[in-house]
């Protein structure tokens, strides 16, 4: 003789069922990367966490710069970084994705104050600051990959580094090359 379950325990044991192929939520993926990635050398998983990080930067800010009426120097460059970087954090992702190293794009709180301080400017001092915020990050990102294509174990991140490497080092120097008005303030006079 078969016994049907008590239609309240049959609802719990299905809601467990469903709970447990629902995805995860952002905290639970957090809680899941510090459990996960404790088994990898701690400079993958930093790497891929700082890189992905930086990326999202540049493009959140380069997004302002295209909503707000930002130089046409600046505004072509921002379009420039958010091609670059999404294809760079597709690619991180990825990565991740196949070392079972889960990250957000979330920002820290430092980049999160750059970003809503950029949203507070318009105008010259928004391309002064931007353009600030852009060679900060970029200097940062570059020496990140720098060290990861030289000091990371894993030899495809490697890789990844070092193919990444020539296209942030020509988006730097296209970066240098961005002059406008707000820029030749940011940075003085030329020759000094």
């Amino acid at each position: 003789m078969t016994r049907a379950l008590p239609p309240l325990l049959l609802a719990l044991a299905l809601a467990g069922c469903q709970a447990s192929t629902r995805p995860p939520t952002p905290k639970e993926w957090k809680v899941r990367l510090d459990t996960r990635a404790s088994d990898r050398p701690a400079g993958e998983v930093e790497f891929i966490r700082l890189a992905t990080q930086a990326g999202t930067f540049e493009i959140e800010a380069s997004r302002l710069a295209l909503e707000k009426d930002a130089s046409g120097a600046v505004r072509a460059f921002a379009t420039i970084t958010i091609e670059g970087r999404e294809e760079t954090n597709r690619d991180l992702e990825a990565i991740a994705k196949r070392r079972e190293i889960l990250v957000t794009e979330d920002l820290d709180a430092e980049d999160q104050e750059r970003l809503d301080e950029l949203r507070r400017l318009d105008g010259t001092a928004f391309d002064r600051e931007y353009h600030r915020c852009q060679v900060t990050v970029q200097d940062e990102t570059i020496a990140l990959y720098e060290r990861a294509s030289r000091d990371v174990q894993d030899p495809g991140i490697r890789r990844f580094a070092l193919r990444t490497l020539p296209d942030l080092r020509k988006h730097r120097v296209i970066l240098g090359e961005v002059q406008g008005p707000a820029v030749q303030i940011a940075g003085g006079a030329p020759g000094n």
